[in-house]
């Protein structure tokens, strides 16, 4: 499925900010036209979800911040 990447992972993020309660997720919208891509969602959405897991947990930060840039 081609997919606009910012608003699936926005997406994403809507539905699963309360597994990141103190932490910042950021996404920086690129300038120009926004990338569609082909992804399988639900293996993007398992990517995203080790990548900010994790990220966040083995930060020292009492609130860390994760920026995703496209």
């Amino acid at each position: 499925i081609r997919v606009d990447l910012i608003d699936m992972m926005n997406g994403f993020l809507a539905a699963n900010r309360h597994l990141f309660p103190n932490g910042q997720i950021h996404i920086e919208k690129p300038t120009g036209k926004v990338p569609m891509v082909s992804v399988v969602i639900p293996l993007f959405e398992i990517l995203l979800m080790n990548i900010l897991s994790n990220a966040i947990k083995y930060n020292k930060s009492e609130n860390p911040r994760v920026d995703i840039t496209v």
